[in-house]
């Protein structure tokens, strides 16, 4: 009897004791308060956050809502990622209908956030015609499943302006000046930084504009319409999607008319994406296609696209590798 109660005993005090140190380790794996707590901003996607680290270095915390490799289509935040952007002060967004329904939902969470559309100084376009009669098209076939999309493009501007070397440079203007008053203690760094930076996308826009003119074959075919600035700049020519609207399959007049531009450009490459890379869509292009795949992403922060600057020299590698 009195040996069963030691033993139980003893086993009540390993489980007291085991309790204090997992209590002790998970406080371990907090984030500890530190400079950096007042000093954080959110952003939607891998492009936005990659710029805001490089301007903010050392003094800024930086959110990142959309995960590399996700879709912003209905994206959810995590628990966590809701803890941190409680933190945030600054949410950066593309905005024109890609991420601003997932922001305004969480604007209406925590009041206290503010929304910088970072397009300042950068002129937006316009889907092709073509493509604007189908995404009004789309717009009146399901008006709940739209409120729920937040890369719906209802209203007609192509968000995807990031894709331009100068156009990152006007958005990481816009993100210097929105720190520098966000945190006027580090203004001067962020500027320090911002300079810097300057230098490495003039540096990367060069290299760019050299690779494309080398480039023979300028006309391409993508799995959806993220590459109308990133061809007008560069000398290319985005000449059919897959998706004729973001999120929504082909139909079969769809099929017949890209396998018709294939023909009339006698191209022998598709260009997928990470976000939307399926073994439906792969196999279908390279059987009933017979084409190539490779990849072009628009947003990156996978290991060979691991920062903005080489975000856009893989695409460039890509585009050069799918005209051989």
């Amino acid at each position: 009897m009195q040996s069963t109660l030691v033993r139980n005993l003893g086993i009540v005090a390993a489980v007291a004791i085991l309790a204090v140190f997992t209590v002790l380790a998970a406080r371990e794996r907090q984030p500890a308060t530190s400079p950096l707590a007042g000093t954080t901003v959110a952003a939607t996607i891998f492009p936005l956050a990659d710029i805001a680290r490089q301007i903010g270095g050392e003094h800024l915390g930086v959110v990142l809502l959309i995960p590399p490799g996700v879709s912003e289509h209905s994206q959810a935040l995590s628990p966590q990622q809701l803890q941190e952007v409680q933190r945030a002060q600054i949410i950066f967004q593309i905005g024109h209908g890609l991420d601003d329904g997932l922001t305004g939902r969480l604007a209406q969470a925590f009041p206290a956030l503010r929304l910088v559309t970072v397009d300042r100084g950068i002129s937006v376009r316009e889907f092709g015609e073509e493509e604007q009669e189908d995404h009004e098209k789309e717009g009146h076939e399901d008006e709940a499943t739209e409120a729920e999309e937040d890369h719906d493009h209802d209203s007609g501007i192509d968000p995807h302006y990031w894709l331009t070397v100068p156009n990152a440079m006007k958005i990481a203007a816009t993100m210097t000046q929105s720190l520098a008053e966000m945190d006027p203690e580090h203004a001067a760094s962020y500027q320090r930084n911002f300079t810097a930076y300057q230098e490495q996308l003039a540096n990367l826009e060069e290299e760019l504009q050299e690779a494309a003119h080398a480039i023979p074959r300028k006309e391409f075919i993508a799995m959806h319409n993220a590459w109308s600035y990133w061809a007008d700049h560069y000398g290319f020519r985005l000449v059919a999607t897959y998706e004729p609207v973001a999120g929504r399959d082909p139909s079969l007049a769809d099929l017949q008319r890209l396998q018709a531009i294939i023909a009339q450009y006698n191209l022998t490459t598709f260009f997928a994406e990470p976000q939307k890379l399926s073994s439906t869509v792969t196999n279908f292009v390279e059987r009933e296609l017979g084409l190539k795949v490779l990849i072009l992403d628009p947003v990156g922060g996978l290991p060979e696209t691991n920062s903005y600057i080489e975000l856009m020299r893989f695409n460039m590698r890509s585009l050069a590798e799918g005209a051989r």
